[in-house]
């Protein structure tokens, strides 16, 4: 008959091998993981050797996040000796989280990665978590955080971050669905390539050429040289002297 999780005798307890803490070794689980039909069972076997210590209460801040890590054995492993297991993992996890940005992303999955990488840094100051994780946020996301409410809890941040990003989907579709749209057959197409229709000038007469359409200031035809002009002198007339008729006298 096979034996309950949370019974006395647990053939689970060879998983951490004689320190129940984080010193066990990977075939453990693949020997006993056949005795357990969920994930979860595993987990609780596992978090049930780990009653006191810094590892007890990172599984039990785990249970009150309800974190993925408890649905997924071979990820909550990992992240189990992540956390416990490497020495240097203080540094590397403060570099991680220091560097988390959302680049686009849906802000679940930065809270997701964000926790993952904040559970390595218990040490830490709750106010250096909600710091860095307003400083991931895209730059929209974080102004409307910020105007709205500014928490000092990091799991408010958590969920106010993920309701704002929704709010701002919202906004831009209900945007883009009063955005005017153009009537097919209101306006005529417009061929790129057709030459401009040019303004008709009224009807004007050049004084210079006599053509029609343009003025005498805007004509390109030559200027016509006027002609000189000869000067005519004009003789004054000569007076014949008449003899005086006969029979008269002056």
């Amino acid at each position: 008959m096979e034996t309950h999780p949370n019974q006395s005798n647990k053939p689970h307890q060879h998983l951490w091998g004689c320190r129940p803490q984080t010193n066990f070794h990977p075939a453990h689980i693949d020997h006993y993981g056949a005795k357990y039909q969920l994930d979860q069972d595993m987990i609780t076997a596992i978090a049930d050797n780990v009653r006191e210590g810094k590892a007890a209460g990172w599984i039990a801040e785990l249970h009150d996040e309800g974190a993925p890590e408890l649905e997924d054995v071979d990820e909550f492993v990992r992240s189990l000796r992540a956390r416990f297991e490497d020495p240097a993992n203080p540094e590397k996890a403060e570099a991680e989280i220091k560097g988390l940005r959302q680049h686009g992303r849906p802000p679940k999955e930065l809270v997701w990665e964000f926790r993952r990488v904040a559970r390595r840094l218990q040490g830490w100051p709750k106010r250096l978590f909600v710091y860095y994780f307003k400083e991931a946020l895209d730059l929209e996301l974080r102004k409307l955080c910020t105007i709205r409410s500014v928490p000092d809890r990091i799991q408010d941040w958590y969920r106010m971050a993920i309701a704002m990003d929704l709010e701002i989907n919202h906004h831009h579709r209900a945007t883009q669905e009063k955005a005017p749209k153009c009537q097919l057959g209101r306006h005529p197409a417009v061929n790129p390539s057709a030459e401009p229709k040019r303004a008709t000038s009224p009807t004007i007469e050049c004084y210079q050429c006599g053509q029609l359409g343009h003025r005498a200031s805007e004509c390109l035809a030559p200027t016509p040289i006027p002609q000189a002009r000869t000067l005519v002198i004009s003789k004054p007339k000569r007076t014949l002297h008449k003899p005086p008729e006969k029979g008269k006298f002056t």
